[in-house]
């Protein structure tokens, strides 16, 4: 949550902080300092190539450990 400098009545806001998010998908961010823009639309490919990632990580460790269980 945060709540944008410009907005007068101080509304929470749901999302990603475009000043955090330039550290770490620069391509995204748009704008200058302080008028900085985040492109929602960008982000899915590297959510899903995550989301894929973490997949391959979860398939791995179940198994080892089907393979772990086997043992005993």
């Amino acid at each position: 949550y945060y709540v944008h400098k410009q907005d007068k009545e101080g509304r929470k806001q749901i999302g990603f902080i475009a000043q955090d998010m330039r550290k770490v998908i620069p391509e995204a961010v748009s704008g200058s300092e302080g008028a900085l823009g985040l492109s929602y639309g960008q982000l899915t490919a590297v959510l899903v190539k995550g989301m894929q990632e973490q997949q391959k990580e979860i398939e791995s460790l179940k198994l080892k450990m089907m393979k772990l269980e086997k043992k005993d």
